[in-house]
Order: C-alpha cells, then structure tokens, then sequence
C-alpha cells in the first residue's frame, strides 16, 4: 500500500514539473529608453602624480557637470525559466543601438563688460553598438533587474560652445570623429556600464506584455586625449556619467 503511495505522489511530482517546464521557454523583448545624464569628469593623474604643473592644468580648466539626453533602442533575447506560478528567472543577453550625451561647463571667457562673458560648454555625443547580458526577477507583473555589458562608439562628435544670451551670440567648434579614428581620441574604445531596471507590464494578453520601466545607470569612464593634438602633454580626461530614465516597450511571453 505504502508503495502505491509512493508511486502515485511521484507521478504527481513529475507530470507538475512537466506543467512546470511546459511554462518556461525562449523570451524576446524590445525597448526604447528615454532618459537624462548626469555628467562626471575628473583627469587622470597616473603619470603627473603630485605635480604642481598638473594641479595648475586641473584648476585652470575644471569642468562643471551639465545635464545631457539620451535615447537608444534595444532588443532582448534569451531563456525564461519559470520558477511557479508567480516567479520565473529570466536570462537575456541584450543588443541595441544607444545615443549617450556627456556634457560639461568650462570656464567663462573674460571680457571687459559683464554683458559680453561668454558661457563655454563641450558636448560629447556618442552613437554606440550596445552589447549586453540583463538577467531577471519575474514576479507576477514586476521585474527587477541588474544589466551589464559595453557600448561600442561606432560614431562621436565634440563640440565646443561659447554662447551669450544678452547679444544671441554663439559660436561652435565640432569635430566628429568616425568609428576608425576612435583610437586618435580614447585610449580604450569602448563604454562598459552596469544598470539596474525596473520594469511594470501594464498590460498582458496570452502572448506578450507591454511594459513601462524605470532604470539607473552608470557609464564607467571613457578616457580621452586629443593625439591629434600639437600640445599631447595634456592628461587624459575621464569621462563618465549616471543616468536616469524611463523605458517603453514589449516583450513576447516564453514559447516552450
């Protein structure tokens, strides 16, 4: 009797992880980020170390944070793992297109008159290749979590600005810089970053999910020095930033 027990629980257990699995199966998302960054910059001191020469550069031209704006459009693809009714385990590996902006202040231009000070800004935009892995906690409508991986620059562009609201005066220097001329501008070509997302399907039908996510963001340095540059003694800036954001998009649900 104990034996057909036995039998009759364990065939219960295996015909429920076969509903289980049955569950679980391949996920495609996409998604459109819209968001704001918050711009970081120190220069490297590894080759100056407690220069007086080095201190004075930094001091001379100290940069202020400014906001920028950023966009892209990503697509995910990988594994979802269906835990129970209500949790599920999701490991996605992620590829898109993202548009960065790192903006920074420099110093006014002095003038003789007040009106006529010019307010300096750089503009730093870069059009990358995103390549990344963005695992996932499924729990009913929410999802938490914890992305990583590099944008490539396939394209950037610097500009250089002066403005003066009193007169509408503005001048601009910009140098656009082509995927193969990447290596005269940055010593690493390339932007590792590590996010944490938060997503909210507000919607669901048998087959997909549309969802509204919010997302946190940090962009490790990238380091720049202008070797095209006459004066190459200039140290190597450090570029970064965290940003902010809000993401629409849709996801099909686990085909097994």
């Amino acid at each position: 009797m104990k034996t057909i027990k036995t039998t009759i629980i364990l065939l219960i257990l295996i015909f429920n992880s076969f509903d289980l699995f049955a569950k679980s199966g391949l996920e495609l998302g996409i998604f459109v980020p819209i968001g704001m960054s918050i711009s970081l910059h120190t220069f490297d001191s590894s080759e100056y170390g407690n220069n007086s020469g080095f201190n004075q550069y930094v001091e001379n031209n100290a940069k202020k944070t400014k906001a920028g704006f950023e966009i892209g459009i990503l697509s995910q693809a990988g594994y979802s793992f269906q835990i129970n009714r209500d949790f599920s385990i999701s490991l996605l590996g992620e590829l898109g297109y993202f548009r960065d902006s790192i903006n920074y202040g420099l110093k006014d231009t002095e003038t003789n008159s007040y009106i006529f000070v010019m307010k300096n800004s750089v503009y730093n935009t870069f059009d990358s290749l995103l390549i990344g892995a963005i695992p996932k906690l499924n729990y009913k409508n929410f999802s938490f979590s914890l992305g990583f991986g590099v944008k490539i620059p396939l394209y950037a562009e610097i500009n250089y600005s002066s403005k003066n609201k009193s007169i509408g005066y503005i001048t601009e220097n910009i140098t656009t810089i082509k995927a193969n001329k990447m290596k005269d501008y940055f010593k690493h070509q390339a932007i590792p970053f590590i996010k944490f997302v938060f997503d909210y399907s507000f919607y669901s039908s048998s087959k997909f999910d549309l969802v509204l996510s919010g997302y946190f963001n940090y962009d490790f340095p990238i380091y720049y020095q202008n070797k095209n540059s006459n004066n190459s003694v200039n140290p190597i800036e450090k570029l970064s930033s965290i940003d902010l954001g809000i993401q629409f998009g849709a996801k099909i649900k686990p085909m097994g």
